[in-house]
């Protein structure tokens, strides 16, 4: 019978499967470990593996191949990328692939894998207020669903007041561990309230920075190119202003006069370092002290504040799962 299914990428980790009934180091294509079998076949940068008994390598060999066209007829090209975003399709690939196949010239059924398994995906609303050179992280509040095999959506609500880039810790019960001081998460599962463990961070990177020119514009750049899903850069507009006169290098600008506000938007667009300048006609003098607000998403920026990538809930029942942090979004206030 089949223990377990893995999809295992560099360094051996565990994209798919239960971590804790991988054994690192097997041979390849096949091994013997703890009364199982492992038969391994790599696909890119992947490999798929799965954990039996009582059945022959070859019936294995074709039942990996059967499985591998089906996640490629779903998937397209079967790689760590595609494995990672498409966590639920695999579970149901996986479960229901066959229920009933020929072994060994004899019809055997192949029971489900149940699997406490869980996947998250995150959106994020982040408060930041960017001072000159320094980055003051005030809080970042969470919102997930916590899926289940069949699609069932349950809340998840977390807090991260304060992270850094340094390495430090995660207090549970009066004990230390790596991870992520002040992040809690309660996850909602069968009426009891858990807490989850387990955290890895990213680097703290900015996704972009607002430089002042010394002519009155502005410099918008990003460390590296970065594909905005949506970018909104808002200018305060003193109310008595006649006349908005504006140039920029790229994106779409416009004098909201409702708000008194010039906004400067780009949409799906890939930015690198784009300029903006404006000059405003006024009735009379006056100032305005708002600051200038930056909105954004980024539906694939790699560097996100927080990165989770596995968490176990302590609790009865626990429940493992994974978070996918793919998404940045959020609002900058900066005053120049």
């Amino acid at each position: 019978m089949i223990e377990e299914i893995f999809i295992v990428g560099e360094g051996e980790r565990v994209l798919y499967g239960d971590p804790s009934r991988y054994v690192k180091g097997m041979k390849y294509p096949v091994d013997e470990t703890r009364g199982t079998r492992m038969l391994q076949t790599a696909i890119n940068d992947v490999k798929i593996c799965v954990l039996y008994s009582l059945i022959s390598d070859f019936s294995m060999m074709e039942y990996i191949g059967r499985l591998r066209r089906k996640l490629e007829a779903k998937l397209g090209r079967i790689c760590e990328k595609s494995v990672l975003e498409n966590y639920f399709t695999l579970l149901r690939i996986v479960n229901g692939q066959e229920s009933v196949v020929v072994f060994d010239a004899k019809k055997r059924l192949i029971p489900p894998i149940v699997s406490s398994n869980m996947y998250l995906d995150v959106s994020e609303d982040m408060n930041v207020i960017v001072d000159g050179e320094d980055v003051i992280l005030n809080r970042t509040d969470g919102r997930c669903y916590l899926n289940g095999v069949f699609g069932e959506e349950r809340r998840v609500k977390f807090d991260i007041c304060g992270a850094k880039s340094s390495v430090i810790t995660y207090k549970s019960a009066g004990e230390g561990s790596e991870g992520l001081e002040g992040i809690r998460v309660n996850v909602r599962v069968h009426r009891s309230k858990t807490e989850a463990v387990r955290y890895s961070c990213s680097n703290l990177e900015r996704p972009f920075l607002m430089i002042s020119k010394a002519d009155g514009g502005y410099v918008l750049s990003c460390q590296s190119a970065t594909k905005f899903d949506w970018l909104e850069v808002c200018f305060p507009i003193p109310k008595k202003a006649s006349k908005v006169v504006r140039s920029h290098s790229s994106g779409k600008s416009v004098y909201d006069e409702k708000n008194d506000l010039l906004r400067w938007t780009f949409m799906k667009e890939v930015v690198r370092k784009e300029k903006i300048s404006y000059r405003v006609e006024m009735f009379e003098d006056c100032s305005d002290l708002r600051p200038i607000s930056i909105s954004f998403c980024i539906k694939e920026w790699k560097d996100a504040k927080v990165k989770i990538e596995r968490a176990e809930c302590v609790g009865d029942p626990g429940v493992c799962f994974w978070i996918r942090y793919g998404v940045s979004s959020g609002r900058y206030e900066i005053r120049m």
